[in-house]
């Protein structure tokens, strides 16, 4: 992992995925929230979907990579 190179596309792909995954979390069961929120309450080092989803959307290619082209 020393010489990892990150491509855009890629990067795009997987961020519009994991995103959806999180937008989609909404759409679960009750039970599943209500799970989800018990453990966060519970649990010292818990984010909740929520902060999840709006730390990832301002989170951009160039941030993560040495080699991005920088404005």
């Amino acid at each position: 992992m020393r010489n990892h190179v990150v491509k855009q596309e890629r990067f795009t792909v997987i961020k519009d995925a994991l995103l959806r995954q999180l937008q989609n979390w909404k759409l679960n069961a009750p039970y599943d929230h209500a799970m989800h929120y018990t453990k966060y309450i519970l649990t010292s080092r818990q984010w909740t979907n929520e902060e999840k989803e709006e730390a990832l959307k301002g989170i951009c290619f160039m941030f993560i990579s040495p080699n991005a082209p920088r404005d």
